[in-house]
């Protein structure tokens, strides 16, 4: 038995996808390969299959025998009705809901079995190695990083983080009636360190600043160079801003900010903050 394993969804869903894939193999000594991951498409509310690659650096699977690079895997098995489980590729909460999964693995009568969004069935059941400081980038992404990271802080000045999360998919899904301004977020946040710049981890932003347009204390990524990244591939340059910043500030529905405040062992949510006056955004 191989396990195929397709990571699903936002950029920090796919990275519970590999947490969850590969603990669950290396527990039970199963092989398995990485096939695809995904890309969110205009709409934001639906993915591509990507080639895994296309999104992470595969190499820090490597040290594991039980790892098979799907290029390999490729050229030795061709994937067809008879020897592959789930060729049509639906989630596996769809195939195997929640119970005993590996008792339903063992008892497929297939080599090869796909399991896509494989965190949402496996729900961080014995997670052994935290594996998210490992998770890197594809090299598209790391050398357009660097670059942006050369241009916004060419001495390697410190700086915060505000992870601004507004855009319908994620309104509409946590059904979020109110939403603070970003202005007045920037204007509010009480970081440690108010005296170093903050980044702004966000999309359209300079549609989205009123009051702070000229701030020369708030950055960002000009989007304008980045219109042949798409938004997972974006979201991934705002992952490694957050790794290194000081300290971050972001919603407390959001993966992507609950994963960095988890790096930085700290719970700032500004949706929990009390505030002595409200100023929310037409949503």
């Amino acid at each position: 038995m191989i396990l195929i394993f397709d990571t699903h969804s936002g950029l920090c869903n796919q990275f519970y996808d590999i947490a969850c894939g590969l603990n669950f193999c290396l527990i039970n000594n199963i092989q398995f390969t990485f096939r695809y991951a995904s890309f969110r498409n205009p709409d934001l509310c639906s993915w591509t299959n990507v080639r895994f690659t296309e999104l992470f650096n595969d190499d820090f699977f490597k040290k594991y025998p039980l790892y098979i690079e799907y290029d390999v895997f490729n050229k030795l098995h061709k994937l067809n009705e008879n020897n592959t489980h789930n060729l049509e590729n639906k989630r596996a909460i769809e195939i195997f809901g929640f119970d005993n999964i590996l008792n339903q693995l063992k008892h497929t009568d297939k080599e090869f079995i796909i399991l896509k969004q494989f965190w949402a069935i496996h729900r961080f059941k014995n997670i052994v190695i935290d594996i998210y400081k490992d998770i890197k980038p594809s090299k598209k992404i790391i050398d357009k990083y660097e670059e942006i990271k050369t241009q916004l802080f060419p001495n390697d000045e410190k700086y915060n983080m505000l992870h601004y999360r507004y855009e319908s998919d994620f309104i509409n899904h946590f059904k979020i009636q109110h939403m603070h301004s970003l202005d007045f977020l920037i204007d509010n946040i009480n970081y440690k360190n108010k005296s170093i710049k903050t980044y702004i981890a966000s999309t359209n932003i300079k549609n989205m600043l009123n009051n702070n347009n000229n701030n020369s204390n708030i950055i960002f990524k000009n989007e304008e160079h980045l219109q042949h990244f798409n938004f997972e591939e974006n979201a991934f340059i705002d992952y490694l801003f957050g790794i290194n910043c000081e300290e971050i500030y972001g919603h407390s529905y959001s993966s992507f900010s609950n994963l960095l405040n988890n790096f930085k062992k700290t719970h700032n949510c500004y949706d929990r903050i009390s505030y002595k006056k409200i100023d929310f955004i037409n949503i």
